[in-house]
């Protein structure tokens, strides 16, 4: 009977151990999944969320962190109409900022139009030039001019 007893009691331990172990390893995987990495090296612009806050994420995953991959800048430009021509994917343009230069690659050329509402003024179109800087670090809003080629 206390040989049963001690056998009883020994299953019992190992499988609340074995309960206890799955706990361990689910808590350490979440822990594991819980941390947040940048998909490549850059900065964090901005964050929108807090240390230790829950997010629920089934439905509509908020944006946590905006992030910068570091040494890569896109120039904004409205270019007009008759302009856009020299714009095409792929070619390679100056871009200028603070008096120094850098070679950009167009990146995208908007097939849409901006009005700029009101009277007979033509649209414009948005173009991306995407350009790499490894120093001085550049900030966002900065003034670029874009030559043309």
């Amino acid at each position: 009977m206390e040989l049963q007893n001690a056998e009883n009691k020994y299953k019992q331990a190992v499988a609340d151990w074995s309960a206890a172990d799955a706990k361990v390893s689910a808590a350490e995987y979440r822990l594991a999944r819980s941390v947040i990495r940048a998909p490549f090296g850059g900065w964090a612009l901005r964050r929108n969320a807090e240390p230790g806050e829950t997010v629920a994420s089934r439905l509509a995953p908020p944006t946590l962190f905006v992030f910068a991959e570091a040494g890569r800048y896109v120039a904004r430009a409205l270019v007009a109409e008759d302009k856009l021509d020299l714009f095409q994917v792929g070619k390679q343009v100056l871009v200028k900022v603070d008096g120094r230069g850098y070679t950009g690659t167009v990146g995208f050329v908007d097939l849409e139009g901006i009005s700029p509402g009101g009277g007979k003024k033509e649209s414009r179109f948005p173009v991306d030039v995407l350009f790499r800087v490894s120093r001085p670090l550049l900030r966002t809003g900065q003034r670029a001019e874009i030559d043309l080629p």
